[in-house]
């Protein structure tokens, strides 16, 4: 869920959104004929083979195929898994990158790969944008790799810098005791020099038009 910065983070501007408590799980189990199969509770099945990707109608599966092309066919895995989702479609919550995220990470387990949650990220973007066509920024599939529970996470979406603020409870200005405390590690964002300039001469929506 996003806070603060709607429509920014693909003109290189700043956003804050925060993980909320919905979430999709994928349990699935390696094979070794390069197929992927699947079934989701509510949107039927699919199945495809990572050899010759092949687009086709635009289904939940479209999405589940674009990052494995995405990460390289030639170096994965295939799967049978079964996904459950409490997250509303349509509801501007980041289904579809919640399962791009979740499809990364089966991937990357079954295929005896490395994890890394911002490569995560621009692999489920770049999924998104090229493959299903979808021409979203970054946000999405960011907070839904790095985001951590009580926290949002101020993203500069040009360097994919990001500071994670705690976000209060309501009982938090009535009892400092229930305050979160400040996480360990803090990424501060620097502005970077100058004016940058878009496409046709508009200003980014990091800066003043």
């Amino acid at each position: 869920m996003n806070l603060i910065g709607e429509h920014t983070d693909y003109n290189e501007g700043f956003v804050l959104p925060m993980a909320i408590d919905l979430h999709t799980i994928i349990a699935a189990r390696a094979r070794s004929d390069g197929h992927v199969e699947m079934t989701s509770d509510g949107f039927g099945e699919g199945d495809f083979s990572l050899s010759g990707l092949q687009r086709g109608d635009l289904e939940w599966t479209e999405y589940v195929k674009g990052v494995a092309w995405a990460l390289g066919p030639d170096h994965l895995s295939g799967w049978s898994g079964a996904l459950a989702s409490s997250i509303p479609l349509g509801a501007s919550l980041s289904s579809s990158a919640a399962l791009e995220v979740g499809t990364v990470r089966v991937f990357t387990a079954v295929s005896g790969l490395s994890w890394d949650p911002v490569d995560t990220a621009l692999t489920a973007q770049r999924a998104e944008n090229e493959w299903v066509g979808m021409r979203s920024g970054i946000m999405d599939q960011l907070i839904s790799a790095t985001g951590r529970a009580g926290y949002a996470v101020l993203i500069d979406c040009r360097t994919l810098e990001r500071d994670p603020p705690p976000v209060a409870d309501r009982d938090d200005d009535r009892d400092p005791r229930h305050r979160h405390p400040a996480p360990p590690h803090r990424v501060r964002l620097q502005p970077a020099p100058g004016r940058v300039r878009g496409r046709r001469g508009r200003s980014r929506g990091r800066e003043p038009a």
